[in-house]
């Protein structure tokens, strides 16, 4: 099987090895067709003449375009010979492999509102959103990182839930709801919520 890397600033391409003999008593024509849906492959077609016992070696690659879908294709290879003096006694063979275009996460995560203003004693809630960047459908955990240091200051936080599922290139909004102290003590009235959002 090729593995190919989609990820951006990554080739995209992977290749192997198909190995074209004759294994009959007469010099034969061999012409392959290679195909794979959702991949180019290259070549697409190969051409040789093989004396008796012959083999020849042709690598293969085949290419998907960056951040091309999670997916496993079969590339399948028919192989037509005849004799070189005749062009008779057809034999057609097949054979494939598989290219897998791997799985890679890329998450982004942003607030909705940056900056709120909020009354002492009052909730409300924070809006984020979530976007899978990646190309396969993703688990993301999210926390609010420094959930400890507000609630010491009298915060209350809390998430709807700690885990999502997020379809590949989609997006997801995330609600934490937060309730003020009824008076806030500290000198400094600005208070820097962190949320985090992470593939698992």
């Amino acid at each position: 099987q090729v593995q190919l890397d989609v990820r951006p600033g990554a080739s995209g391409i992977g290749c192997t090895e198909m190995v074209i003999s004759n294994e009959g008593q007469a010099t034969i024509d061999v012409d392959i067709s290679l195909s794979g849906g959702g991949v180019t492959i290259s070549p697409g077609a190969v051409s040789v003449t093989l004396a008796p016992g012959g083999s020849i070696t042709v690598p293969v690659c085949a290419l998907a375009l960056t951040r091309s879908s999670y997916k496993t294709v079969q590339v399948s290879a028919l192989a037509s010979g005849r004799e070189t003096n005749t062009q008779l006694n057809q034999v057609n063979k097949n054979a494939g492999f598989a290219v897998i275009v791997q799985q890679y996460a890329r998450l982004s995560v942003q607030a909705s509102q940056p900056f709120q203003k909020v009354g002492p004693g009052k909730e409300f809630v924070l809006n984020f959103l979530a976007v899978n960047n990646g190309n396969y459908i993703d688990t993301i955990a999210v926390e609010v990182l420094n959930a400890e240091d507000l609630e010491d200051a009298g915060f209350a936080v809390a998430l709807q839930a700690v885990q999502y599922l997020i379809n590949a290139s989609g997006e997801l909004p995330v609600q934490v709801t937060i309730l003020t102290p009824a008076f806030d003590a500290s000198s400094d009235n600005n208070h820097t919520i962190t949320f985090q959002a992470r593939t698992t």
